[in-house]
């Protein structure tokens, strides 16, 4: 029988909803216009204020020497197998994740199988690694798939000999023996999202938070937003909601459509999102109603948020380097199958995606001056 969460998403869920639950107390609102909770009169906001901006400065200055690279000595990949477990093709990151790890995979001389679209489905992640296990493949890269949400499969999946990856996705106590992970430095990506709050809000005002449960990374990274509102205490006010994937599909989506509704003008200053795909629906109904009150949001940086956030439909989103991640995904399970130590690939850092920095981020982030598909042919001998 697969869990339906491993440990860490349990730990995550846990600690996000003691952070939600006192962050959302029942004192009075305070508005973003109420100059009596302003930071100028304030000197300890004023501080937390100054040292949000300092690592939002900090982070739009990053470049391709802050990313965790690998080591240079070359090492033979060998020719394997490998599956590629999209969380879904309909989202933008998931997709584009999958290319890259395809696109590596061959680089490395490796034959990879087409793309699987689990549709955010258990299920279906569950019995294309079935599938996996059966036709004897070498490795299986779930990009953006939640193995933590079928631990029994993936464990069978180990057993068979299969070396597995989770790309951006935290791995759980139950399968940390089991499968490597990479991923963006995710608690960044949502600290990046809470100091943009606190220096925009002055570290007051009101946020509405939706969190997807079914994902580790979506949670963590809520939570690490809400962690850093709270600096603010009482003068920034938040309420939480879950929502679902299947939501998506849903004009507006509903529950979108009913917090504007809920929350007049004037009543809602913020929305944290746990991904772009649903930042970009909420974007554009909120543009519809003419809610331009209303800053949302979003993680990932797609491509579609990237031109909202240029338009001003969307106020921000934080994105990284998925190509890069891609190729780190089957070079990680290139050296397991070596018998090479892997290296660190957790905390690769992200960059703010703004209005004033939109174009320089077309297809997620791909760093200035970084040749990282030359710098992996020369590691496997592809030169």
């Amino acid at each position: 029988m697969n869990h339906p969460r491993a440990r860490i998403a349990a730990a995550v869920f846990a600690t996000a909803g003691m952070l939600l639950l006192s962050a959302c107390g029942s004192g009075d609102r305070s508005a973003a216009g109420d100059a009596t909770a302003t930071s100028a009169a304030d000197p300890a906001k004023a501080e937390i204020v100054a040292a949000a901006q300092q690592r939002i400065d900090q982070a739009l200055r990053t470049t391709a020497d802050d990313i965790q690279k690998p080591p240079t000595e070359p090492f033979d990949p060998g020719t394997k197998k490998v599956m590629v477990i999209s969380c879904s093709q309909a989202a933008a990151a998931c997709a584009a994740e999958s290319a890259a790890v395809v696109e590596a995979a061959e680089l490395a001389g490796w034959t990879p199988s087409p793309i699987l679209d689990s549709e955010f489905r258990a299920d279906k992640v569950a019995g294309f690694v079935n599938e996996a296990i059966n036709q004897k493949y070498d490795a299986i890269v779930y990009a953006s798939a939640n193995p933590n949400d079928i631990v029994d499969t993936a464990r069978a999946a180990a057993d068979a000999g299969i070396v597995q990856v989770a790309f951006n996705n935290p791995v759980g106590d139950a399968l940390k023996d089991a499968v490597i992970q990479v991923t963006p430095d995710n608690v960044q990506r949502g600290h990046l999202i809470g100091d943009w709050i606190i220096t925009q809000s002055n570290c007051k005002g009101t946020v509405q938070v939706y969190d997807d449960p079914a994902y580790p990374v979506s949670t963590l990274q809520v939570h690490s937003v809400v962690e850093q509102l709270q600096q603010c205490g009482d003068s920034i006010e938040m309420d939480s909601t879950d929502i679902a994937t299947s939501d998506l599909a849903k004009p507006g989506p509903p529950f979108w459509t009913a917090a504007l509704a809920q929350n007049p003008r004037g009543s809602m200053d913020f929305a944290v999102t746990p991904y772009d795909s649903v930042s970009a629906p909420m974007a554009r109904t909120a543009a519809d109603q003419g809610r331009e009150d209303v800053k949302i949001t979003g993680f990932d940086g797609a491509p579609e948020n990237v031109k909202l956030i240029a338009s001003g439909e969307q106020a921000v989103s934080v994105t990284s380097p998925f190509g890069y991640l891609g190729y780190v995904a089957i070079d990680q399970a290139a050296r397991r199958m070596a018998g090479l130590p892997l290296y660190d690939a957790t905390a690769v850092p992200a960059r703010l995606v703004t209005a004033d920095n939109a174009a320089s981020f077309p297809n997620f982030w791909e760093p200035e001056g970084f040749d990282y598909k030359a710098m992996f042919a020369g590691i496997w001998g592809k030169k």
